[in-house]
C-alpha cells in the first residue's frame, strides 16, 4: 500500500531486489508502470474506498503500508480495511506514516485519528 510514493517507490525496489514477490495497491497502473521495478505484480484499487483490497491481500505474508493523506480517511480507515481483507488471516504488517508531520501543535483530531489508525 503506498508504493508509488517517494517511501513506497524506494521499499518495492528493496523488496524486489532482494528476490520477494511484490504486488501494489495502485491507484494509477500507468503511472505505476513508470515508477516501479518490472515483476511488480500492480493491483488496481485505492486504501481509500477499499477498491482492489481482497485481490492485493491474497495469498501474502506481509503488508508494508506507506501511506500519505487524510489521517482518518487513510491512516486509520485505511489500515482498518486491510485488516477486513485479510479475513483473520495471519500476515505481517508494517505501517510507515508521516500524516500530520506538518501539522504537530495544531489543533485538530488529526493525533487521535493518527493514534487510532496505529493501535
Amino acid at each position: 500500500m503506498g508504493g508509488t510514493g517517494s517511501v513506497g517507490r524506494l521499499v518495492v525496489r528493496e523488496a524486489t531486489e532482494l528476490g520477494h514477490d511484490v504486488a501494489a495497491l495502485v491507484r494509477d497502473p500507468n503511472r505505476a508502470t513508470s515508477v516501479l521495478p518490472a515483476g511488480v505484480t500492480l493491483v488496481d484499487g485505492d486504501l481509500t474506498t477499499g477498491a482492489g483490497m481482497d485481490e492485493a491481500v491474497d495469498g501474502i505474508d506481509a503488508i508494508t503500508a506507506t501511506v500519505d493523506g487524510d489521517a482518518r480517511r487513510v491512516d486509520y480507515e485505511g489500515v482498518l480495511r486491510i485488516l477486513l481483507a485479510l479475513d483473520n488471516r495471519h500476515a505481517h504488517i508494517v505501517l510507515m506514516s508521516a500524516i500530520g508531520i506538518a501539522n504537530v501543535g495544531a489543533a485538530s483530531p488529526l493525533p487521535d485519528w493518527k493514534r487510532r489508525g496505529s493501535v
